[in-house]
């Protein structure tokens, strides 16, 4: 697994991943490197911090077989255009991200 290191929650994303198996932090300079099947995890808290040469590196990456799991504002960057911030989007999956008007963080127990 690659985890991108960009502005996010990729301290505690990289602990977590690491109890399933070994994580390396990669940087955008070496997603050029990841090979085909390779999984790339795109940290969330950062809707903003997708900048043009990032998103074209990791469109190539995609592209080229690459697997992306994305988290939260990362997740939100994979479609054509977010509600949360102006910002270039990766444009993997048509559609939009529409912003809510009441989040509902956390746990909840529905009975």
């Amino acid at each position: 697994m690659n985890l991108l290191s960009i502005p996010g929650n990729s301290g505690a994303l990289y602990k977590w991943l690491d109890s399933f198996g070994p994580v390396k932090l990669i940087s955008c300079a070496e997603l050029d490197s990841l090979s085909k099947n390779e999984i790339l995890i795109l940290p969330g808290g950062n809707v903003s911090g997708l900048d043009g040469i990032l998103v074209k590196k990791i469109k190539e990456s995609y592209q080229n077989g690459c697997r992306i799991f994305a988290i939260c504002g990362s997740f939100q960057s994979l479609f054509k255009k977010t509600e949360e911030e102006e910002l270039e989007c990766l444009n993997i999956y048509a559609g939009s991200v529409v912003r809510l008007n009441h989040p509902r963080i956390g746990r909840f127990d529905f009975q």
